[in-house]
């Protein structure tokens, strides 16, 4: 998982950001890890 990914995980579990917030990019790249299963995404 990149570095980012994990921040904006750890953003989103805080609630320091709301999902439209976050780029795109970054939205893209966590519901792949999310629909892959990965631990902790």
């Amino acid at each position: 998982m990149s570095p980012i990914v994990i921040i904006y995980a750890q953003l989103v579990k805080d609630g320091d950001k709301t999902i439209e917030q976050v780029p795109a990019h970054i939205k893209k790249e966590v519901k792949k890890l999310l629909n892959a299963g990965e631990p902790n995404a």
